[in-house]
């Protein structure tokens, strides 16, 4: 997922899924947050940061679409009023 470069962060331990909120691949994140990644029925076992407005890419490797589920909305530090 290198064209998400520099709007998002990894972790190692996921949260449990707390949202219905699924996008797909080619469609815009709603919310900035953390989702997890679901592709081929699979939950990869990382959480990452997306960015609002940011367009989901394809898996790099077979092309196929991947699910973003949210798990926990969160502001990117430039749309909080406190810091821009």
């Amino acid at each position: 997922m290198g064209n998400l470069k520099n709007k998002t962060v990894g972790r190692k331990q996921p949260r449990s899924p707390a949202s219905n909120d699924v996008l797909a691949s080619g469609e815009n994140a709603r919310h900035s947050g953390l989702y997890n990644i679901e592709h081929d029925s699979d939950v990869i076992e990382q959480e990452i940061f997306i960015r609002k407005g940011t367009m989901l890419p394809f898996c790099q490797d077979c092309g196929n679409p991947i699910k973003y589920r949210l798990i926990q909305k969160m502001e990117y530090i430039a749309e909080d009023p406190d810091f821009s």
